[in-house]
């Protein structure tokens, strides 16, 4: 919880492909939230998705959005 996070590459949820930083929320061992979002107007999800944890310290930190 408090993990700063991108997405990018998610299929059919794509308002989460958005460059941004996401903060983590309610982690359990095989899922996690996104702490502020409400998903309830977002597409469905389809599949895909890659999350990368975002370097810094001390509450900075900067995403590397690299197109694949």
């Amino acid at each position: 919880n408090g993990t700063k996070i991108s997405i990018r590459g998610v299929v059919g949820m794509v308002e989460l492909n958005i460059e941004t930083g996401y903060t983590v929320a309610n982690k359990a061992t095989d899922t996690f939230e996104l702490a502020g979002v409400d998903g309830g107007g977002f597409t469905t999800y389809t599949s895909g998705g890659v999350v990368t944890v975002a370097p810094g310290a001390a509450g900075n930190f900067s995403i590397d959005a690299q197109a694949t």
